[in-house]
C-alpha cells in the first residue's frame, strides 16, 4: 500500500478522492484543509505522495508545495485544480510537482499515480 496526504479544503472533495482510492493499492493516510496543516502532517507522516490543492487557505499550493519540496526535495506532489490550465501545470512542475489532475472527477487520478510509482519504482532500481 501507498500513503497519500490529501490537501483541500473541501471535505467534500477529500471524501471523493477517499472513495476513488478505496480498493486501489493507495490508502489516504492523512488529510488537510489549509496549507499550514498539510506542512505539518507531511512532517508526521511522510507519505508516499502528497495530493494538493492551488486554493488552500493558510499557504496556498504554490507556497506549501515549495515548502515540502524544501523538507524533501524527493517529495512527491500532485496538484489538482478546478482548472485545465496550462500555466498552472507548467509552474508547478517547475517548483517541483510531478504531476498534474483535475478535479471533482479525478479521471486522471489512477493512471498520475500509477505513472509516477513506476518511474520512481524504475528510478530506483537503475
Amino acid at each position: 500500500m501507498k500513503s497519500i496526504l490529501v490537501a483541500d479544503r473541501s471535505i467534500f472533495i477529500r471524501s471523493v478522492l477517499k472513495k476513488k482510492l478505496y480498493k486501489t493499492d493507495y490508502r489516504v493516510i492523512g488529510e488537510a484543509d489549509d496549507g499550514k496543516q498539510a506542512i505539518l502532517k507531511y512532517r508526521a507522516s511522510h507519505p508516499d505522495v502528497v495530493i494538493l490543492e492551488f486554493l488552500l487557505p493558510q499557504l496556498n499550493g504554490f507556497e506549501t508545495l515549495q515548502e515540502i519540496i524544501r523538507i524533501n526535495p524527493e517529495a512527491n506532489v500532485i496538484m489538482m485544480s478546478t482548472f485545465s490550465d496550462e500555466c498552472l501545470a507548467s509552474q508547478s512542475r517547475d517548483m517541483g510537482a510531478k504531476g498534474f489532475i483535475l478535479k471533482p472527477d479525478f479521471d486522471g487520478l489512477l493512471p498520475t499515480l500509477d505513472g509516477l510509482l513506476a518511474s520512481l519504482s524504475i528510478m530506483s532500481h537503475t
